[in-house]
This record gives structure tokens, sequence and C-alpha cells, in this order.
């Protein structure tokens, strides 16, 4: 059987790679989706699933944020939907309860 969760994932690393020099006040800065493709990314991976769909607004934009301070900080936050196996235990049906775990991991760590 399968179950869908629908959730906000936050991400939160160092790169020194992407420090910069306070100028003006601003200390952070928010990039848009696009920049997915320039910066490395923990490689996330949900044990069992059997689809990913990263959210979009009304707008068909995307619902990425990435924000990158100073020192190098870069918050990476999401909201997706999982669609997901669940390996179902039918020994006293019609009484039974289900429990539906959600594991993940890093494939790059």
């Amino acid at each position: 059987m399968d179950f869908q969760v629908d959730f906000s994932i936050r991400h939160f690393w160092n790169d020194h790679r992407l420090q910069f020099e306070v100028k003006n006040n601003i200390s952070e800065i928010s990039l848009k989706e696009q920049f997915t493709q320039k910066i490395w990314l923990p490689g996330t991976f949900f044990k069992d699933s059997k689809e990913l769909k990263v959210h979009k607004t009304i707008f068909s934009e995307d619902t990425t944020l990435i924000r990158v301070s100073s020192n190098g900080d870069i918050l990476y936050s999401t909201k997706i939907s999982l669609l997901a196996t669940c390996s179902m235990n039918l020994k006293y049906f019609p009484v039974n309860q289900q429990k539906c775990s959600l594991v993940f991991g890093s494939c790059k760590y």
C-alpha cells in the first residue's frame, strides 16, 4: 500500500566558498530556485519513495527558499509532497492498525 505526506524540509549548512563582504548593511541574500543548479546541495533521498513533487504557488513559482549569509551559512527550505510505500500487516484484520515510517538519508555524505 501507499501513503502520501506533505511537509516542508529545511537544510542548514555552511559553504565557505559563498562567503561575501557585508556592504550597505546587506549581510544575507535570497536566491531564486534556479540557483539550485549552481550551488552544492545535500543529496537527500527518501527510502521507499515512489514519487516526490516540489510544490508551486498559484502563480507557478517554486516554493523553494535559498538564503545565503555573509559568513557562508546557507538555509534551503522547500515544501514537498511524497508518495511512499508502506507494508501492510493484516494479521488482525479488520481491526488492525498500520504504522508507516518515512526514512530519509543522504546519498552524497
